[in-house]
């Protein structure tokens, strides 16, 4: 792997390792959404919703990599038979 990709690497380590802390890290009770939530009657660990049957936790996240990028280095290498 040359150095540029040692680098690349090792940005997307931390990237990740940056992202899953603050995934993990619970919003706090004096953050303004989570006040705003409460005053609404939301309880912490409850479903949202008018009859709190709505999603108790955050939307999952899927990161994908490698797609786009792949075709738009062909494309720029001139190599994907795409122009334009």
């Amino acid at each position: 792997m040359s150095g540029r990709g040692k680098a690349e690497a090792r940005l997307i380590e931390e990237q990740d390792a940056r992202r899953d802390q603050g995934l993990a890290t619970p919003i706090d009770a004096d953050n303004k959404g989570f006040k705003m939530l409460r005053a609404m009657g939301y309880e912490q660990g409850q479903g949202i919703g008018k009859h709190a049957a709505g999603r108790a936790e955050p939307i999952p996240i899927v990161i994908r990599r490698g797609s786009i990028n792949t075709l738009s280095s062909l494309w720029l290498l001139g190599l994907s038979g795409i122009t334009g």
